[in-house]
């Protein structure tokens, strides 16, 4: 729409473009609203990705506006010469990325980028041209300029753009906002990767029908050689719904970075290649214009980013004070290594960066259980920030380049998507483990908080450590999230064979067996002296390890009935780590069954915020309240908690609650889910169905004189049930001498109410030392 001339900037001795408003179009109204709309737009924007406007106005009638002079090719132009290269592809893609989300920060959307409209300079340089469709959007980063005007919105309904690259919304006629330009992003590099474009048809309607209806053949399908990951990268661009799609075009830009290994920001947009002059074709009308304009220079201030390397080796940056979140989440870091095998390296990596930040005392951080949910992900991080009530997120990569793994880290505001910081950390295989703690430590100095504080990242991890150490733990870790607490102590003992000297993985070894005698897996006089000795070794070697002291406090509740004792080391585990999850927790079922029903909600409560999508939390906050008797809202949770997980054990506590409403028939199925065999008993003793209760009796008989161990608490629950108080103690007297941990439940739990009259039982909750009973 209009003519462009090379002309000379007598005033800076420079040369420079200028575009005219043709004749033919001068009386035309949309022609000039499109010309100022583009120079506004423009005029907002000072990016070395987006062409530069020097000045605009009008002359003797004719609308004109003065720009940077371009020498070189267009993209359409470069790929009808020659196929691309995926690295150059990438290289063009990262500047063009970055030149949108400068544009987006302004509450710009192009609305129509495409090959012709991006511009390869000879020098090497990357240029977004014509913004004549653009339209300002409220701005995903909080951004408003002046270049928001009435001028630039566009009636509903209206269809705007290039057929073959507009978003499916466009094609709609509904408004597109700055994820309609990924949209078309993703059509040009689907292009430049292939060689054809991604929506083609015989017509203009059909090719619209595509984009609406079609998925392009996958590159990875298309015999062409790319790195792994970069076709879900493309992939991902090109959804139908914008809300699939990356939400910013900053997050592309980090995405195509990470395939391409880039190490600066795109603001550097070198183009690989023979370089191509080509000048400007002037018009062979004449030019009859006289332009006595003033040349605005606008001076740029660069922000530097130097990713790459070890992060202690950079400058210190004062903290900055949109930085103080008071909550934060880490998503799980992507596998970009290449290795499918790689998967729970990353994964641990990521756990450790989320306990590291967590142990610091800063900002609420979210647990790495309820983390996890969001691998591969792709809701908008303002959603995400909704679910986990956060107001920061952390979120990057893991790459590998021989034997040293990056990790690649960007902080973000959750509720406006706006990207604050990054970097980048890298580490030798021995030095492996510390990759969390450099980023954590990073993040910290980026909040503000103390450098005592962010010593605490790297509490019960050696700085060097064999990574078969290393992945073993995280796999402990894994399993022990997962309540396989078997095969967590497998792996948990893998990482103390390799590297000795390993508190958190004695930590965690302590806690899977911990729970291993709780849940009768192993004899509880087995499994918790193991789980004993684990904690204090881990507590040797780093006193402050909160893990340690929650295990510790764990053994000394239900097994060791030490229960000041107990309490003691709860309050230290938090002392020495607020956000831990675990910690919280254990000290909530505590007092819970200590007849403190108020402190135990708090804590509870504290869990459920650092871990707000755990399954188990959720299923332990049900039966606290079953245990204060409020059913009906035990129901409520309950039935949350299966919703969310069909596989909770929540159903063990339903089952319970059902039980204590006089819901029997609905109480049985709930129970069989679980294998509840004692409580199962017990219901059919007191429903009056002595028969199946006494058949479960005689299986729980037969069953103790096979091999294993078999809890004698499922004994007492259905002789209770029957109402046979003398075989009730017998069972329950046996339960003290193998130290059974349920037996810390007697005092609060409602289907003992009537043995509380009896003398006997009354004993045995003082030789238990229940605070309470004198």
């Amino acid at each position: 729409m209009g003519e462009v001339y090379r002309a000379r900037d007598t005033r800076l001795d420079r040369d420079v473009a200028i575009k005219v408003l043709p004749e033919r179009l001068a009386g035309d109204a949309k022609a000039l609203a499109r010309f100022e709309r583009e120079g506004k737009a423009v005029a907002a924007l000072s990016h070395p990705n987006i062409l530069a406007i020097h000045d605009f106005g009008e002359q003797d009638a004719l609308w004109f506006a003065v720009t940077e002079l371009l020498e070189g090719e267009t993209l359409r132009e470069r790929l009808s010469r020659e196929r691309l290269t995926w690295r150059k592809a990438l290289e063009i893609g990262i500047a063009i990325a970055e030149g949108l989300s400068a544009a987006h920060a302004r509450g710009i959307v192009h609305r129509d980028l495409k090959p012709e409209n991006v511009f390869l300079t000879s020098g090497g340089l990357v240029k977004i041209l014509d913004f004549g469709l653009a339209r300002s959007d409220v701005p995903r980063t909080g951004d408003v300029t002046s270049a928001q005007t009435a001028s630039m919105q566009t009636e509903a309904g209206t269809v705007l753009g290039t057929v073959g690259y507009m978003s499916p919304e466009q094609v709609s006629g509904e408004p597109a906002d700055a994820r309609s330009d990924i949209f078309s992003l993703g059509c040009v590099l689907y292009e430049m990767l292939s060689g054809r474009r991604a929506f083609a048809g015989g017509s203009p309607g059909q090719t619209m029908a595509a984009i609406l209806r079609d998925h392009p053949l996958e590159l990875s399908r298309s015999g062409i050689d790319l790195p792994v990951g970069l076709d879900r990268v493309v992939t991902r661009c090109l959804e139908k719904n914008p809300n699939e799609r990356f939400q910013t075009a900053r997050d592309l830009a980090f995405a195509l970075k990470e395939m391409s290994g880039a190490s600066s920001t795109a603001s550097v947009a070198a183009i690989s290649g023979p370089e191509r002059q080509k000048p400007l074709v002037p018009s062979t009308r004449p030019l009859k214009l006289w332009i006595a304009a003033t040349v605005v220079v606008l001076a740029v201030v660069g922000l530097v980013y130097r990713p790459g390397g070890r992060r202690e080796k950079s400058l210190p940056l004062p903290p900055s004070p949109s930085l103080a979140f008071q909550s934060l989440a880490v998503l799980p870091l992507a596998n970009l290594t290449g290795d499918a095998k790689q998967e729970a390296l990353v994964d641990g990596i990521t756990d450790e960066l989320i306990s590291a930040l967590a142990r610091m005392g800063g900002p609420r951080v979210t647990s790495r259980i309820s983390a996890r949910k969001y691998k591969d992900t792709t809701k908008a991080l303002p959603e995400i920030a909704r679910e986990l009530n956060v107001e920061g997120i952390v979120k990057g990569s893991v790459t590998r380049a021989g034997d040293r793994l990056q990790v690649k880290a960007e902080l973000i505001n959750a509720s406006t998507d706006k990207h604050l910081w990054a970097d980048s950390f890298e580490r030798g295989a021995p030095e492996v483990a510390a990759l969390h703690t450099d980023v954590a430590q990073a993040i910290a100095r980026q909040m503000g908080i103390a450098p005592a504080r962010q010593e605490r990242a790297n509490l019960g991890t050696p700085r060097t450590i064999p990574p078969e150490a290393y992945e073993a733990y995280v796999r402990g870790r894994f399993f022990w999230d997962q309540r396989e607490f078997g095969k967590a102590v497998e792996h948990f003992q893998k990482a103390l064979d390799a590297e000795p000297a390993y508190p958190a993985a004695y930590a965690g070894l302590a806690a899977a067996f911990a729970l291993q005698g709780y849940q009768s897996e192993l004899a509880p006089k087995d499994a918790f002296p193991k789980a004993k000795a684990a904690a204090l070794k881990a507590l040797e070697l780093t006193p402050e390890l909160s893990e340690g002291h929650a295990a510790l406090g764990y053994v000394h509740t239900y097994h060791d009935y030490d229960f000041p004792a107990a309490e003691a080391e709860f309050k230290r585990a938090i002392a020495a780590d607020p956000n831990s999850e675990m910690a919280r927790h254990f000290y909530s079922i505590f007092l819970a069954a200590m007849l403190r029903p108020a402190e135990a909600r708090v804590q509870i409560e504290k869990a459920r915020e650092l871990d707000p999508l755990s399954g188990f939390v959720a299923s332990d906050m049900g039966f606290e309240l079953y245990y204060d008797r409020k059913y009906d809202e035990a129901v409520k949770v309950l039935q949350e908690a299966i919703a969310a997980n069909p596989k909770s054990y929540a159903h063990f506590w339903l089952g319970r609650t059902y039980q204590a409403q006089k819901k029997y028939e609905a109480a049985v199925p709930e129970y069989k889910l679980v294998g509840e065999v004692g409580a199962l008993g017990h219901l059919y003793g007191i429903w009056s169905k002595r028969a199946e209760a006494e058949k479960i009796l005689r299986e729980i008989a037969e069953a103790d004189r096979k091999p294993g161990y078999h809890s004698p608490y499922n004994g007492a629950l259905t002789t209770l049930g029957l109402g046979n108080k003398d075989k009730t103690m017998e069972w329950l007297d046996r339960c003290y001498e193998e130290r059974t941990p349920y037996l810390v439940w007697l005092l609060r739990d409602p289907r003992w109410d009537p043995m509380r009259s009896d003398p006997r039982f009354t004993e045995l909750l003082r030789k238990i030392g229940f605070p309470q009973v004198t």
